[in-house]
């Protein structure tokens, strides 16, 4: 070409400017493993990773079963706390507040081998005691405490001296017609004073 009088001084300088171009775009392209493809998790890896999630889901799993243990707990302890109120027996010093219920058998009222009684004290100041076939046994009349006496106790109040008031007034005595009916052991534990009837 040179020999034929044609310049190909510009030809080579712009194959020169692409050469120097390739190289420095090949010089671009990382040329390192870690950083030329995407990270790859391996076996190992992958198996640390579902260990740490089950141990999460076991440790969940069982502060979540602590919490209805506890839960159950505190349930079965109100519910024995209220048998036991329900059906013990009343003794000297205690009140029975307006609107209570006793049960002889307390939370077991299905129990063939209780045969239950029932204790109300009302808000109309009456005191009623009723069979297992919620018949009325016998009945106690008292008062209901105004609002301005602050000294007048509430309900049934069995006095430390065996005394029976209820609202504030004393029960002398009570009429229980049937003769196989008893006051105590239930729901007194002891007999209080008062005259009881048989007519």
């Amino acid at each position: 070409l040179v020999a034929s009088g044609i310049d190909t001084n510009p030809w080579c300088d712009e194959a020169k400017k692409q050469k120097k171009g390739d190289n420095k775009s090949r010089k671009d392209v990382p040329t390192d493993a870690a950083t030329a493809a995407p990270s790859i998790k391996s076996h190992s890896d992958f198996a640390e990773d579902t260990a740490t999630e089950d141990s999460d889901a076991t440790k969940e799993s069982l502060a979540s079963s602590f919490g209805k243990i506890v839960l159950w707990m505190g349930v079965v302890a109100v519910l024995a706390a209220l048998h036991v109120y329900m059906s013990t027996p009343l003794t000297r010093g205690q009140v029975v507040p307006p609107g209570a219920w006793l049960s002889y058998c307390g939370l077991l009222p299905f129990d063939p081998e209780c045969e239950n009684a029932y204790l109300n004290v009302n808000f109309e100041g009456k005191v009623i005691a009723y069979n297992s076939n919620r018949d009325v046994a016998w009945e106690m009349q008292g008062d209901v405490c105004a609002a301005q006496v602050g000294s007048c106790v509430r309900g049934l109040e069995l006095r430390d001296n065996g005394l029976i008031f209820v609202g504030g007034k004393r029960i002398r005595s009570i009429r229980v017609p049937d003769k196989s009916v008893s006051i105590t052991p239930w729901p007194f534990a002891e007999k209080p004073h008062l005259k009881i009837s048989r007519k």
